[in-house]
Formats: structure tokens, sequence, C-alpha cells
């Protein structure tokens, strides 16, 4: 297994602990696909720090084909930030031997399922998770990254290949590495509660197409999206 750290913690967030309903070895007998099962060596558990977020990885819950729901210790927070990744879905062709509409092997906007925030004083607020939104697939090919969530491992500077020699030649041209090519990808998606003073006691939630890995959720303040590059 692996431990995603990119560096210190802050201190304005914490991890939500809950009980979820698998475990990293038993997801190897769930009903996900062959290639996500041999990526499981790779997803990260235990304590970990990710965008300065501390996360606890423990047992993971499988969201695939009835609604499923966990209990928190009751909870009030600007900010809530799941750690999560879903199955690849394959595309269909249709009778002519087309696939249409085309969305990409992320199936782009695709509607994979509800989140629901359960509050202390019974009421419910509720999001649509969508493909290379919300969410996007454990692997993906060059390209397809997600509109509002950004991969567990922050992206870092790379020097040039004249300043230290590499292989990836062509990859040290940007500077940059966006860290989302590994076998296993979870996807941070920070959503702001839209009753931030009242507190969270569960979440609910409802698989509409295709498995999810829910990994681990953080709760915090921030005065702006903490999941947003800003200027120094």
């Amino acid at each position: 297994m692996a431990i995603a750290q990119d560096g210190p913690s802050t201190n304005l967030f914490k991890p939500v602990l809950f009980s979820g309903n698998a475990t990293i070895a038993g997801l190897a007998s769930s009903g996900i696909s062959g290639e996500m099962k041999s990526a499981l060596e790779h997803a990260p558990t235990g304590t970990c720090v990710a965008w300065g977020i501390p996360f606890e990885v423990g047992e993971p819950m499988l969201i695939e084909d009835q609604p499923v729901s966990i209990a928190i210790e009751p909870t009030a927070a600007r900010w809530f930030v799941f750690m999560h990744t879903s199955d690849r879905r394959p595309l269909e062709h249709n009778p002519d031997g087309f696939i249409s509409p085309m969305r990409g092997q992320g199936r782009l906007g695709e509607h994979a399922a509800d989140y629901v925030l359960l509050y202390a004083d019974g009421s419910e607020k509720r999001a649509a998770i969508r493909r290379r939104h919300q969410i996007g697939a454990f692997t993906r090919r060059w390209g397809e990254n997600c509109f509002e969530s950004v991969v567990h491992n922050k992206v870092r500077p790379l020097r040039a290949s004249h300043e230290q020699l590499s292989p990836g030649w062509g990859r040290t041209q940007t500077r940059v590495d966006a860290t989302d090519g590994d076998p296993w990808v979870n996807w941070l998606w920070a959503w702001e509660s839209p009753d931030p003073d009242e507190a969270v006691v569960g979440f609910r939630f409802e698989p509409v197409s295709g498995a999810i890995i829910l990994s681990a959720i953080a709760a915090g303040g921030a005065s702006s999206l903490p999941l947003r590059w800003l200027s120094r």
C-alpha cells in the first residue's frame, strides 16, 4: 500500500473519521473491474497529507449498486473535502458501430452519484457528482483531467533536462510534473457546506452509474476554495 504525503498539513482542516463498508484487501473480491483490482496495491492508505490537508484512510466506502450511509461526530465546517475515485466505465458502441455521444474515455459529465449532507437538525443538502467534474477515474488517458477536482498528489516543479539529466526529456520542457499518471489516482473535491454553522452528523451516498471508492473525508475552514491555486 502507498502513503500520500505531499508536505506539511494545515491546522485549518482535520480528518473526518468514519467506518466504511470494505477494506482495501476486500475490494479485490468486489464487483470492481479487474484493472482497478490490479491497481489496489497503489491506493493510498493510513495517515495522508494531500494538498496540505490531513486525511485518515482507513476502511473505504464502496459506492456501487445501492445507497450507503455513514455517521460521523457532529461537525460544523465550511468545507468538506472528499478523497475519492471511480472505476473505469467502458465506452459502448451503438448498432452502427459508433460511440455517440462521444464523451471520451472519462465519460465527461456523466452522472456518477449523489452525495448528501445530513445535518443535525434533520435537514439534507445534496450535490450531483459528475465524471471529470467532481470525480475522475483511478487511471485515465493524457488530457482527461477534472474541472472541479484535483489529483491527490500536488503538482511539483521539474528541472530542465540539461540541469538534471533524466530519461523524460520532453516532460521537462514544461518544468512541471502533474503527478497524475500514477497507477492509482484519488481525486479531491471540496464541497462548501450550504449551512456551515449547522453540524453535519453523516453522509449518504447514492450511486447512479459505475463504482466509486471513497477513501477519506476532511473538514475545515478556509476563506476560499482550499484546492485552488492562488498567488503567493
